[in-house]
């Protein structure tokens, strides 16, 4: 979800994000959370395989089994890019 606000001149625009993690699941877990509900069951292995290799393309893949609550706000955002692409 993505809000605009702009300041009384019209000349800029910033974009907040709100992000919804489980805070008590690894980032990882929080990446495969929607493959669980939205795609194909597949195996657990497979999905931890896709789910490590969506986080390590943002530079994650050192934080893989940190609770969401120990990232910071921007890894948390990243995390939650990384959920929505299966």
């Amino acid at each position: 979800m993505t809000n605009w606000h702009i300041s009384e001149t019209g000349s800029s625009a910033s974009s907040f994000k709100f992000h919804f993690l489980m805070e008590d699941f690894t980032a990882q877990e929080n990446v495969m959370i929607p493959m669980r509900k939205l795609g194909p069951v597949s195996r657990d292995a497979q999905m931890r395989d896709r789910a490590a290799e969506l986080l390590g393309a943002v530079g994650l893949g050192d934080k893989l089994r940190r609770p969401s609550r120990h990232l910071s706000g921007g890894e948390q955002q990243r995390v939650c890019h990384r959920a929505r692409s299966r």
